[in-house]
Protein backbone atom coordinates (compact mmCIF):
# COMPACT_ATOMS: atom_id res chain seq x y z
CA UNK A 1 0.00 0.00 0.00
CA UNK A 2 1.44 3.63 -0.96
CA UNK A 3 2.59 5.50 2.16
CA UNK A 4 0.98 8.99 2.09
CA UNK A 5 2.53 12.49 2.01
CA UNK A 6 0.58 12.79 5.67
CA UNK A 7 2.20 9.37 7.03
CA UNK A 8 5.25 10.30 6.08
CA UNK A 9 5.31 13.26 7.54
CA UNK A 10 4.06 11.95 10.91
CA UNK A 11 6.67 9.02 10.66
CA UNK A 12 9.95 11.33 10.34
CA UNK A 13 7.91 13.81 13.13
CA UNK A 14 7.67 10.15 15.34
CA UNK A 15 11.35 9.33 14.38
CA UNK A 16 12.49 12.69 15.26
CA UNK A 17 10.96 13.15 18.43
CA UNK A 18 11.95 9.58 19.59
CA UNK A 19 15.64 10.60 18.69
CA UNK A 20 15.05 13.95 20.68
CA UNK A 21 13.49 12.66 23.81
CA UNK A 22 16.63 10.34 23.69
CA UNK A 23 19.29 12.63 23.98
CA UNK A 24 17.35 14.98 26.31
CA UNK A 25 17.01 11.74 28.93
CA UNK A 26 20.50 10.60 28.42
CA UNK A 27 21.95 13.42 28.73
CA UNK A 28 20.22 16.09 31.19
CA UNK A 29 18.96 16.06 34.31
CA UNK A 30 15.99 17.43 35.61
CA UNK A 31 16.60 21.36 36.21
CA UNK A 32 18.99 21.60 33.28
CA UNK A 33 19.38 24.32 30.49
CA UNK A 34 18.41 22.28 26.94
CA UNK A 35 20.24 23.23 23.97
CA UNK A 36 18.53 25.16 21.42
CA UNK A 37 16.07 23.79 18.61
CA UNK A 38 18.88 25.20 16.16
CA UNK A 39 21.79 23.19 17.72
CA UNK A 40 19.25 19.80 18.05
CA UNK A 41 18.05 20.34 14.80
CA UNK A 42 22.33 20.88 13.42
CA UNK A 43 22.88 17.09 15.17
CA UNK A 44 19.73 15.56 13.82
CA UNK A 45 20.54 16.93 10.47
CA UNK A 46 16.74 17.67 10.08
CA UNK A 47 14.99 20.82 9.76
CA UNK A 48 14.77 23.62 12.97
CA UNK A 49 10.65 23.35 12.58
CA UNK A 50 10.79 19.54 12.96
CA UNK A 51 12.62 20.13 16.18
CA UNK A 52 10.07 22.88 17.02
CA UNK A 53 7.17 20.38 16.60
CA UNK A 54 8.46 18.13 19.05
CA UNK A 55 8.92 20.14 21.01
CA UNK A 56 6.20 21.48 21.38
CA UNK A 57 4.70 18.16 22.18
CA UNK A 58 6.92 18.01 25.17
CA UNK A 59 5.88 21.62 26.76
CA UNK A 60 2.29 20.79 26.08
CA UNK A 61 3.16 17.65 28.56
CA UNK A 62 4.75 20.31 31.09
CA UNK A 63 7.95 18.13 30.33
CA UNK A 64 9.73 21.23 28.71
CA UNK A 65 9.43 24.70 29.96
CA UNK A 66 10.58 27.96 28.29
CA UNK A 67 11.30 30.85 30.01
CA UNK A 68 11.90 34.06 28.34
CA UNK A 69 15.64 35.48 27.87
CA UNK A 70 16.67 32.57 29.58
CA UNK A 71 16.40 29.20 27.35
CA UNK A 72 14.66 26.14 27.49
CA UNK A 73 14.78 23.57 30.39
CA UNK A 74 13.63 20.00 31.53
CA UNK A 75 11.36 20.98 33.79
CA UNK A 76 10.68 16.55 35.03
CA UNK A 77 11.04 13.60 34.08
CA UNK A 78 10.01 12.24 30.44
CA UNK A 79 7.21 9.53 31.37
CA UNK A 80 4.47 7.61 30.07
CA UNK A 81 2.78 6.04 33.03
CA UNK A 82 -0.15 8.01 34.02
CA UNK A 83 0.81 7.36 38.16
CA UNK A 84 3.69 9.75 37.30
CA UNK A 85 1.48 12.52 35.99
CA UNK A 86 -0.15 15.30 37.94
CA UNK A 87 -3.83 15.48 37.34
CA UNK A 88 -4.27 18.43 34.49
CA UNK A 89 -7.62 20.85 35.42
CA UNK A 90 -8.50 22.10 31.99
CA UNK A 91 -10.07 25.51 31.84
CA UNK A 92 -11.30 26.56 28.54
CA UNK A 93 -10.32 30.12 28.26
CA UNK A 94 -12.53 30.70 24.99
CA UNK A 95 -15.82 30.37 28.11
CA UNK A 96 -15.24 32.81 30.67
CA UNK A 97 -18.11 32.08 32.44
CA UNK A 98 -18.34 32.51 36.63
CA UNK A 99 -18.32 28.64 36.68
CA UNK A 100 -15.04 28.05 35.30
CA UNK A 101 -13.53 30.53 37.72
CA UNK A 102 -15.46 28.06 40.63
CA UNK A 103 -13.63 25.19 39.52
CA UNK A 104 -10.39 27.42 39.57
CA UNK A 105 -11.62 28.23 43.02
CA UNK A 106 -12.09 24.37 44.25
CA UNK A 107 -9.42 22.98 42.28
CA UNK A 108 -6.76 22.61 44.61
CA UNK A 109 -8.48 21.80 48.13
CA UNK A 110 -10.24 18.54 45.95
CA UNK A 111 -6.76 17.30 44.88
CA UNK A 112 -5.52 17.80 47.87
CA UNK A 113 -8.35 16.17 49.35
CA UNK A 114 -7.68 13.16 47.10
CA UNK A 115 -3.87 13.30 47.43
CA UNK A 116 -2.79 14.27 44.00
CA UNK A 117 -1.02 16.89 42.01
CA UNK A 118 -2.19 18.73 39.92
CA UNK A 119 -1.69 21.72 37.22
CA UNK A 120 -4.13 24.27 35.22
CA UNK A 121 -4.12 23.52 31.26
CA UNK A 122 -5.55 27.02 30.13
CA UNK A 123 -6.57 25.70 26.48
CA UNK A 124 -8.86 27.12 23.78
CA UNK A 125 -9.76 26.14 20.05
CA UNK A 126 -6.25 26.60 18.59
CA UNK A 127 -4.65 24.29 21.07
CA UNK A 128 -6.96 22.02 22.45
CA UNK A 129 -6.17 19.41 19.60
CA UNK A 130 -2.17 19.38 20.44
CA UNK A 131 -2.94 19.13 24.25
CA UNK A 132 -5.30 16.03 23.96
CA UNK A 133 -2.77 14.50 21.57
CA UNK A 134 0.18 15.14 24.15
CA UNK A 135 -2.38 13.88 26.99
CA UNK A 136 -2.75 10.49 25.12
CA UNK A 137 0.75 9.86 23.81
CA UNK A 138 2.18 10.13 27.52
CA UNK A 139 -0.85 9.19 29.33
CA UNK A 140 -2.13 11.93 31.18
CA UNK A 141 -5.06 12.13 33.57
CA UNK A 142 -7.34 15.19 32.51
CA UNK A 143 -10.70 16.51 33.94
CA UNK A 144 -12.22 18.94 31.65
CA UNK A 145 -13.86 21.59 33.92
CA UNK A 146 -17.01 22.86 32.04
CA UNK A 147 -17.02 23.47 28.65
CA UNK A 148 -14.63 21.99 26.25
CA UNK A 149 -13.48 24.13 23.09
CA UNK A 150 -14.51 22.20 20.33
CA UNK A 151 -14.87 19.09 21.21
CA UNK A 152 -15.47 17.46 17.72
CA UNK A 153 -11.85 18.60 16.42
CA UNK A 154 -10.03 16.25 18.52
CA UNK A 155 -12.77 13.30 19.08
CA UNK A 156 -11.06 10.70 17.46
CA UNK A 157 -7.17 11.43 19.93
CA UNK A 158 -9.61 11.03 22.67
CA UNK A 159 -10.68 7.74 21.57
CA UNK A 160 -7.27 6.20 21.70
CA UNK A 161 -7.60 6.58 25.56
CA UNK A 162 -10.70 7.34 26.36
CA UNK A 163 -10.29 6.17 30.28
CA UNK A 164 -7.54 9.21 30.64
CA UNK A 165 -10.45 11.83 30.46
CA UNK A 166 -13.75 12.96 32.85
CA UNK A 167 -15.46 15.93 31.66
CA UNK A 168 -16.41 17.55 35.26
CA UNK A 169 -19.85 20.09 34.56
CA UNK A 170 -20.69 19.11 30.96
CA UNK A 171 -22.36 16.34 30.11
CA UNK A 172 -20.48 14.24 26.99
CA UNK A 173 -20.72 10.59 27.76
CA UNK A 174 -22.18 10.22 24.81
CA UNK A 175 -19.51 11.22 22.19
CA UNK A 176 -16.80 8.79 24.10
CA UNK A 177 -16.11 11.38 27.44
CA UNK A 178 -16.90 10.02 30.73
CA UNK A 179 -18.76 12.87 32.37
CA UNK A 180 -20.17 13.91 35.57
CA UNK A 181 -23.09 16.45 35.72
CA UNK A 182 -25.19 18.30 37.76
CA UNK A 183 -29.08 17.07 37.57
CA UNK A 184 -30.86 20.02 35.45
CA UNK A 185 -34.07 18.41 35.40
CA UNK A 186 -34.15 18.25 39.39
CA UNK A 187 -32.62 21.89 39.28
CA UNK A 188 -35.49 22.76 37.39
CA UNK A 189 -38.19 20.86 38.96
CA UNK A 190 -36.93 22.04 42.75
CA UNK A 191 -37.12 25.43 41.10
CA UNK A 192 -40.54 25.53 39.78
CA UNK A 193 -42.09 23.53 43.26
CA UNK A 194 -40.20 26.25 44.90
CA UNK A 195 -42.38 29.33 42.69
CA UNK A 196 -45.77 27.40 42.73
CA UNK A 197 -45.47 26.82 46.54
CA UNK A 198 -44.90 30.79 46.22
CA UNK A 199 -48.04 31.34 44.06
CA UNK A 200 -46.79 31.57 40.86
CA UNK A 201 -48.39 30.33 37.96
CA UNK A 202 -46.74 31.87 34.98
CA UNK A 203 -43.34 31.26 35.49
CA UNK A 204 -40.85 31.93 32.36
CA UNK A 205 -37.70 30.20 30.93
CA UNK A 206 -34.62 31.77 29.78
CA UNK A 207 -31.95 29.24 28.23
CA UNK A 208 -29.19 30.12 25.80
CA UNK A 209 -29.85 28.66 22.37
CA UNK A 210 -27.96 25.42 21.50
CA UNK A 211 -25.03 25.55 18.77
CA UNK A 212 -26.60 23.41 15.78
CA UNK A 213 -23.41 21.01 15.76
CA UNK A 214 -23.54 20.64 19.45
CA UNK A 215 -25.35 17.74 20.44
CA UNK A 216 -24.42 18.45 24.16
CA UNK A 217 -25.86 21.43 24.33
CA UNK A 218 -28.96 20.69 22.79
CA UNK A 219 -29.82 17.56 24.85
CA UNK A 220 -29.15 19.87 28.33
CA UNK A 221 -31.38 22.48 26.55
CA UNK A 222 -34.40 20.22 25.73
CA UNK A 223 -33.83 18.73 29.01
CA UNK A 224 -34.26 21.51 30.96
CA UNK A 225 -37.23 23.01 28.85
CA UNK A 226 -38.85 19.62 29.26
CA UNK A 227 -38.81 19.96 32.84
CA UNK A 228 -39.74 22.98 32.86
CA UNK A 229 -42.90 22.43 30.80
CA UNK A 230 -43.78 18.66 32.55
CA UNK A 231 -44.01 21.31 36.08
CA UNK A 232 -46.37 24.29 34.22
CA UNK A 233 -48.67 21.25 33.04
CA UNK A 234 -52.05 23.66 32.12
CA UNK A 235 -50.26 27.08 32.67
CA UNK A 236 -47.67 26.40 29.94
CA UNK A 237 -47.30 28.71 27.18
CA UNK A 238 -45.02 28.91 24.76
CA UNK A 239 -44.44 32.59 24.99
CA UNK A 240 -43.14 32.32 28.51
CA UNK A 241 -39.85 30.30 26.92
CA UNK A 242 -37.19 32.91 25.65
CA UNK A 243 -33.98 31.31 23.86
CA UNK A 244 -31.31 34.00 24.25
CA UNK A 245 -29.46 33.95 20.80
CA UNK A 246 -25.68 34.37 22.58
CA UNK A 247 -23.54 33.65 19.39
CA UNK A 248 -25.15 36.47 17.94
CA UNK A 249 -23.17 38.52 20.76
CA UNK A 250 -19.44 36.55 21.17
CA UNK A 251 -21.00 34.00 23.37
CA UNK A 252 -21.34 37.15 26.02
CA UNK A 253 -24.82 35.24 28.05
CA UNK A 254 -24.89 38.75 29.94
CA UNK A 255 -25.50 41.02 26.83
CA UNK A 256 -27.28 38.75 24.79
CA UNK A 257 -29.80 38.05 28.09
CA UNK A 258 -29.69 42.40 28.29
CA UNK A 259 -30.48 42.99 24.59
CA UNK A 260 -32.88 40.34 23.75
CA UNK A 261 -34.79 41.15 26.53
CA UNK A 262 -35.35 44.13 26.17
CA UNK A 263 -37.20 43.13 22.67
CA UNK A 264 -39.29 40.40 24.17
CA UNK A 265 -40.31 41.40 27.65
CA UNK A 266 -42.78 44.01 26.19
CA UNK A 267 -44.91 40.68 24.39
CA UNK A 268 -45.31 38.31 27.38
CA UNK A 269 -46.32 38.62 31.56
CA UNK A 270 -45.51 36.73 33.75
CA UNK A 271 -44.66 37.00 37.96
CA UNK A 272 -41.74 34.42 38.07
CA UNK A 273 -38.93 33.66 35.88
CA UNK A 274 -36.17 30.78 35.73
CA UNK A 275 -32.85 31.72 34.07
CA UNK A 276 -30.54 28.81 33.10
CA UNK A 277 -26.99 30.19 34.30
CA UNK A 278 -26.35 33.40 36.22
CA UNK A 279 -24.67 35.29 33.13
CA UNK A 280 -28.32 35.12 31.36
CA UNK A 281 -29.58 36.04 34.94
CA UNK A 282 -27.85 39.33 35.58
CA UNK A 283 -28.55 40.12 31.81
CA UNK A 284 -32.04 39.47 32.20
CA UNK A 285 -32.36 41.26 35.54
CA UNK A 286 -31.11 44.77 33.71
CA UNK A 287 -33.61 44.14 30.64
CA UNK A 288 -36.95 43.19 33.06
CA UNK A 289 -35.82 47.22 35.18
CA UNK A 290 -35.04 48.92 32.13
CA UNK A 291 -38.85 47.60 30.67
CA UNK A 292 -39.84 49.36 34.71
CA UNK A 293 -39.79 45.71 35.95
CA UNK A 294 -39.08 45.80 40.06
CA UNK A 295 -37.70 43.08 41.59
CA UNK A 296 -39.02 40.73 43.46
CA UNK A 297 -42.42 42.71 43.48
CA UNK A 298 -42.83 42.69 40.30
CA UNK A 299 -41.18 39.48 38.69
CA UNK A 300 -39.58 37.15 41.25
CA UNK A 301 -36.09 35.89 39.48
CA UNK A 302 -34.27 32.48 39.99
CA UNK A 303 -31.31 30.79 38.69
CA UNK A 304 -29.00 28.09 38.00
CA UNK A 305 -25.38 28.78 39.52
CA UNK A 306 -25.14 30.14 42.94
CA UNK A 307 -22.12 32.61 42.17
CA UNK A 308 -21.27 35.73 42.74
CA UNK A 309 -23.27 36.85 40.26
CA UNK A 310 -26.37 35.66 42.21
CA UNK A 311 -24.72 36.02 45.25
CA UNK A 312 -24.46 39.91 45.12
CA UNK A 313 -26.77 40.57 42.53
CA UNK A 314 -29.48 43.15 43.80
CA UNK A 315 -31.44 41.80 45.44
CA UNK A 316 -29.28 38.71 46.29
CA UNK A 317 -31.00 35.62 43.95
CA UNK A 318 -32.30 32.52 45.14
CA UNK A 319 -31.32 29.90 42.65
CA UNK A 320 -29.91 26.08 42.45
CA UNK A 321 -26.13 25.62 43.70
CA UNK A 322 -24.76 22.77 41.07
CA UNK A 323 -22.18 21.86 43.70
CA UNK A 324 -19.68 22.27 41.41
CA UNK A 325 -16.95 20.99 44.41
CA UNK A 326 -19.00 17.77 44.04
CA UNK A 327 -18.71 17.81 40.99
CA UNK A 328 -14.81 18.25 40.86
CA UNK A 329 -14.32 15.36 43.96
CA UNK A 330 -16.80 12.84 41.72
CA UNK A 331 -14.77 13.70 38.83
CA UNK A 332 -11.13 12.54 40.27
CA UNK A 333 -12.79 9.70 41.69
CA UNK A 334 -14.51 8.68 38.14
CA UNK A 335 -11.01 9.36 36.46
CA UNK A 336 -9.16 7.13 38.80
CA UNK A 337 -11.75 4.20 38.74
CA UNK A 338 -11.34 4.39 34.66
CA UNK A 339 -7.84 4.39 34.69
CA UNK A 340 -7.84 1.11 36.99
CA UNK A 341 -10.85 -0.40 35.24
CA UNK A 342 -10.18 0.78 31.44
CA UNK A 343 -12.15 -2.14 30.23
CA UNK A 344 -15.06 -1.55 32.38
CA UNK A 345 -15.40 2.16 32.02
CA UNK A 346 -17.74 3.76 33.85
CA UNK A 347 -19.02 7.05 31.67
CA UNK A 348 -21.91 8.84 33.75
CA UNK A 349 -22.27 10.04 37.23
CA UNK A 350 -24.80 13.06 38.41
CA UNK A 351 -24.53 15.03 41.34
CA UNK A 352 -27.84 16.18 43.03
CA UNK A 353 -27.91 20.21 42.95
CA UNK A 354 -29.33 22.45 45.99
CA UNK A 355 -31.68 25.01 46.82
CA UNK A 356 -30.43 28.50 47.58
CA UNK A 357 -33.24 30.89 49.11
CA UNK A 358 -32.28 34.80 48.85
CA UNK A 359 -34.33 37.87 48.70
CA UNK A 360 -35.35 37.83 44.75
CA UNK A 361 -38.70 35.42 45.24
CA UNK A 362 -42.13 36.55 47.03
CA UNK A 363 -45.21 35.37 47.50
CA UNK A 364 -47.44 35.96 44.81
Amino acid sequence: MQTTQKTREKLKHQQVYDQLVNIITTRHNVGDRLPSERDFAAELKVNVLTVRRAFRDLIAADFVTKRVGSGTYLNREITSNWRDHAVNLVIDISSNGAIQKLFQQYGASVAEKHQKKYRFIYTNAANAREFVRSCVQYQQPTIFCGTLPIYREFREDVAEAPELFVSAGACYSEQGIASVIGSDAVGIDMLMTYLQQSGHRRIALVCSRGKKNSAAANSILAMQKSAWMTRLENDYDPELYFAVDTFHYDGDQIIAAYEDGKKTLTQTDFSAVICATDELMYGFMAALRENGKKIPEDVSVVSIGNTNLSRFACPPVTGIDLNLEGHLDEAFKLLFCNLDNPEKMEMLRVIKPVLVERESVIQH
